[in-house]
């Protein structure tokens, strides 16, 4: 992503969806010396913040994207890749950004930025997030609405938009599509969409992948061709 905001943004919004319940944790980049808390990621949403903020199930579903996932036909050039326990196709040559480390994550909980190249976060316009959180103990719309209560709550962005729709991933308990879209504030704003898949396989289990893409400087990787693909492994 284009600066150091943006980096802390990617950083902040993984934390809040993944950490729901392992209590607050920094974050790091080694691009900067700053961290910031997720509180809000270890406090159950409350009914206030639900009520002003309530979830938007509506338009989140990309267009393409397969009814039943896995499903469709992939690109060419995608190949697939294997994280904990599932795996999913994108554009070959994506590696893990050399500034995408999440401090103060729980032994058992990991966060991996993917970008093309393996380039920093701060110089791509596109990025994709796995998230594996094996000790969740909120239900799979709690995390949902923790996400865009760190989205609406932060004051380094503006134009907000949040949506939420379920899906069905095969042999998954529940799995929800969420599509946000903001921008950071000037100097220097800039516009992202971010589209996750949320996945709980089994109560107490949470999986993520997340397209993250930065308009403006080009980010054009389509979610629909790299959730679709989302697989459980046997």
């Amino acid at each position: 992503m284009a600066s150091r905001i943006a980096v802390r943004l990617a950083l902040a919004a993984a934390l809040a969806a993944l950490v729901a319940a392992c209590g607050s944790a920094s974050m790091t980049t080694s691009s900067t010396t700053s961290h910031a808390t997720a509180a809000t990621a270890a406090t159950p949403a409350t009914s206030t913040t639900t009520a002003s903020k309530p979830l938007n199930f509506a338009a989140a579903i990309p267009p393409g994207l397969p009814a039943s996932i896995p499903g469709g036909t992939p690109p060419a050039g995608f190949v697939r890749y294997h994280s904990h326990g599932f795996s999913f196709l994108a554009p070959a040559g994506y590696k893990a950004a050399p500034n995408g480390a999440v401090g103060g994550l729980p032994k058992a909980v990991s966060v991996v930025f993917l970008t093309p190249g393996g380039a920093p976060l701060q110089k791509a316009s596109t990025a994709i997030i796995e998230g594996f959180n094996p000790e969740l103990k909120f239900d799979i719309d709690e995390v949902a609405t923790q996400l865009q209560a760190s989205d609406s709550s932060d004051p380094s962005v503006t134009g907000v938009h949040t949506a939420v729709s379920g899906v069905t991933v095969d042999r998954a308990q529940e799995a929800r599509i969420v599509s946000e879209r903001y921008s950071t504030k000037p100097p220097g704003a800039t516009a992202f969409k971010r589209t996750w898949l949320m996945v709980l396989p089994k109560p107490g289990l949470l999986m993520d992948l997340v397209v993250v893409n930065e308009p403006g400087r080009g980010g054009n990787l389509n979610p629909a061709s790299v959730l679709g693909s989302f697989r459980l492994d046997p």
